[in-house]
């Protein structure tokens, strides 16, 4: 598995700053290589700005598609709308349809309701977002961030940098395309720019891959997704991209048991409190690094099962731009409905073991 984090097992050495995310830009100003349209409307590059436009007589939705197909990714990008009804689509189908494709979108508009998730040829709208939020956040016609989270059946949509709509458990596609919408029915005009992404599918799949089969596979996943939306946190934390407050904050702190503690690979011990500061202090303090930090995590092993406990082992490789030192981590959980994923990090153990 590899994930562009500082993972929760590191947190003993303030050298292991978070880098920048590890996204591949899926947009290549003047060039449409990777897409496909359907047809409806016009897309055109006005330097390294994307501009999408269809007439009000035109009924059938424009929509730009990624060829590819992606399943747990990020993404993000920058809009504005300066007419009309668009959306950024993923995970979607392509249907044949005047309106193109089924699948999620979010929305993209002049409206309060920017940054709410629609569901095309099913649910409609899903999560419209708090308009009194919104109406502090997003200022139509204006360059706008957006950025989208999809790790199984969980999604989440951030406006600005702040938390517009959620699903968890949600029952809709699980993979598709991305794409861009220039709404049928109406004068559209609409800007995109910076379209970057990557895949986080990975992550979930081989971490439970790697582990022995005598354990729950149900309890098994969760195991493994807790690890990987832990690591999440820790880079848009470290990397300033997600609010300094006791609410965001809230992702870290309540997953680590009262009685937690970490012993890194030099012996140091480091408990809950200490652990807490670290990372509270440590907010943004990578942002606008060169270099992204690449962790690699191999080698999941389920050890065993006791009392509400839950053993497991990794390696994990680090560096800066590709991993090329190690350690391995043993991680026990206390299993505790209350917390996310219904467990609780309770004690980590690293031990080093050298360079590539």
């Amino acid at each position: 598995m590899r994930c562009f984090c500082l993972l929760v097992v590191s947190l003993v050495s303030a050298a292991c700053a978070v880098g920048p995310p590890g996204f591949e830009p899926i947009f290549v100003p003047g060039s449409f290589a990777g897409w496909h349209t359907a047809p409806g409307g016009t897309w055109e590059w006005r330097g390294h700005v994307l501009v999408g436009k269809s007439p009000e007589s035109e009924r059938r939705h424009g929509i730009l598609l990624t060829d590819a197909r992606y399943r747990d990714f990020e993404l993000r990008v920058e809009f504005r709308v300066l007419s009309g009804d668009s959306g950024l689509y993923f995970r979607v189908d392509e249907s044949g349809s005047h309106v193109a494709v089924n699948g999620f979108q979010a929305e993209v508009d002049r409206t309060l309701d920017t940054g709410g998730l629609y569901e095309t040829g099913g649910r409609a709208w899903v999560v419209k977002p708090d308009h009194d939020r919104m109406r502090e956040l997003y200022v139509p016609g204006e360059w706008t961030r957006m950025r989208i989270r999809a790790v199984g059946r969980d999604i989440d949509v951030f406006v600005n940098d702040e938390h517009t709509a959620a699903l968890r458990d949600d029952p809709g596609r699980l993979e598709g395309h991305i794409g861009l919408q220039l709404h049928g029915g109406q004068d559209m005009h609409v800007e995109f720019r910076d379209l970057a992404v990557r895949r986080l599918g990975a992550s979930v799949s081989a971490v439970a891959a790697g582990v022995a089969m005598d354990a729950e596979p149900e309890l098994t996943t969760r195991c493994a997704r807790e690890i990987v939306e832990l690591h999440q946190f820790f880079e848009d934390w470290f990397a300033g991209r997600i609010p300094a407050n006791d609410e965001t904050f809230a992702r870290f702190a309540d997953v680590l048991h009262p009685e937690f503690h970490i012993v890194g690979t030099s012996g140091k011990v480091l408990d809950r409190a200490a652990i807490l500061e670290f990372v509270r202090r440590g907010h943004g303090r990578s942002a606008g690094a060169a270099t992204p930090s690449v962790i690699e995590v191999r080698n999941v092993q389920w050890r065993s099962s006791l009392d509400g406990g839950h053993v497991l082992t990794y390696e994990e490789w680090q560096g800066q731009g590709h991993a090329d030192s190690g350690r391995t981590s043993t991680v026990l959980f206390r299993r505790d409905p209350a917390a996310p994923n219904g467990l609780r990090w309770l004690h980590v153990h690293e031990t080093r073991l050298g360079s590539k």
